[in-house]
């Protein structure tokens, strides 16, 4: 069975049954296709970094197959990061092809965007190359892996789906956590991402019935009729192998359009 991240095919397939199929290690899985990238990450890279280590922002820090950010980008340049309330951010920048860096911007990788005391995680989803200059682009990570789910929770049981009416924060977190972070199927799960520790209730008051339906779809309608945006940021964690994790949290307002 092909585990596709984009479309979750191994999701629509159904849950019920254990997966024969070993998954790759996820630093060499393609996100697009399920299979691994023809780039390549077959070896361990050298593990480079600048002179210096000092943080500046904004910078780009590259996680290496264990998903430790080791290596800080020099060089990039048009640099766009546009910020969306309530579904997926996304970015681009331009590096030179001869960069000494170019062969670590592979498909699937994951990097650390630094902005003031902000950090973020970013997944690399494309790359187009001219003769002198890479381009790279893809979404804030949290917010493509909400695209890559859809919602499995109840569905076999009772009426077929999985149903709150609650405040937009607290049925936000529902799925999310039902879908994600708690999945009853491991599979599911995902090593990074976790919900802000505690549930404020922020937002109107909604109501949800949800049967497949696509998980960042799902947080759309929920922030629309609530009233609510999300935000991911990075923030240390040492019980992690790679020293961090990726906290969501529920932010209210109106959308009033993109942010770059």
């Amino acid at each position: 069975m092909t585990l596709d991240y984009d479309t979750d095919r191994y999701d629509a397939g159904g849950s019920s049954t254990t997966p024969t199929r070993k998954l790759p290690p996820s630093h060499l899985l393609d996100y697009d296709t399920g299979s691994y990238d023809a780039g390549g990450f077959s070896t361990t890279p050298p593990r480079v970094l600048p002179a210096s280590y000092l943080i500046t922002a904004p910078e780009i820090r590259i996680c290496d197959e264990d998903y430790i950010p080791r290596i800080v980008l020099d060089g990039y340049k048009n640099l766009t990061y546009t910020e969306r309330h309530r579904n997926r951010d996304s970015w681009s920048f331009e590096v030179s092809r001869h960069s000494v860096y170019a062969q670590y911007l592979i498909k699937g990788r994951i990097i650390h965007y630094v902005t003031g005391s902000s950090v973020y995680a970013l997944i690399i989803k494309q790359i187009d190359a001219t003769r002198d200059t890479i381009t790279v682009s893809g979404n804030e990570y949290a917010d493509d892996l909400l695209s890559a789910r859809i919602a499995l929770v109840n569905v076999q049981d009772g009426v077929g789906a999985d149903e709150i009416q609650d405040s937009a924060e607290t049925a936000f977190r529902h799925y999310v956590n039902g879908n994600i972070i708690e999945a009853t199927d491991t599979y599911r799960r995902d090593p990074f991402l976790t919900l802000e520790p505690v549930d404020y209730g922020r937002g109107e008051t909604v109501t949800i019935s949800a049967r497949f339906e696509n998980l960042l779809d799902l947080c759309e309608t929920i922030g629309s009729l609530g009233s609510i945006g999300w935000r991911s940021v990075v923030v240390d964690d040492d019980t992690k192998p790679w020293g961090w994790k990726i906290v969501m949290s529920v932010v209210e307002g109106n959308d009033l359009g993109e942010v770059v």
